[in-house]
């Protein structure tokens, strides 16, 4: 293990799932339960390896440091993603009044199709409770808990940017 993976306590998630998502879970159909979480995207950087003959040259070139943030989210069927929010200001990080705004809409999208839905984020600081939702129950991870419990690090992330990146090329 390495990593973020090499951080994880063990007994505190293993006791998370068991005695806290285990019963929340239970309270709610596959489709209302959701996933949110940010990645940062490299948006302009191209791949540093390449396809040539061995006769050919090939010339590298600066690689963009251009940064912004991309928040996915999406229900543990798969059968509803949501739009992007993509966050593209001054150090392109998640603020707490941008997660309380896309909660806002998220929550109000969920009542007026009159659903009760559970949304799974983890405990970064930008990620706080959101007094007033009427359709949402927010479920934190446990600290130094994702590499192992978060849904969106088992792929999704890495599947959107292989995706983009192949689109861009």
């Amino acid at each position: 293990m390495c990593g973020e993976r090499a951080a994880v306590d063990e007994e505190v998630t293993d006791s998370w799932v068991t005695d806290v998502l285990h019963s929340v879970l239970a309270r709610y159909n596959p489709r209302d339960v959701f996933n949110a979480d940010e990645t940062g995207l490299f948006w302009r950087l191209l791949p540093d390896k390449t396809l040539a003959f061995e006769h050919e040259k090939c010339y590298g070139g600066k690689k963009s440091k251009e940064r912004l943030t991309a928040m996915v989210c999406t229900n543990i069927d798969g059968s509803e993603k949501w739009p992007l929010l993509v966050i593209a200001n001054k150090r392109a990080w998640m603020t707490g009044k941008l997660f309380i705004k896309w909660m806002r809409s998220f929550d109000a999208a969920m009542a007026k199709a009159k659903r009760k839905v559970l949304l799974v984020v983890d405990n970064c600081t930008a990620h706080s409770h959101v007094a007033g939702l009427k359709a949402t129950e927010l479920l934190f991870l446990p600290p130094n808990a994702t590499a192992k419990l978060q849904p969106c690090d088992c792929g999704i992330i890495k599947n959107l940017k292989t995706h983009y990146r192949s689109l861009m090329l």
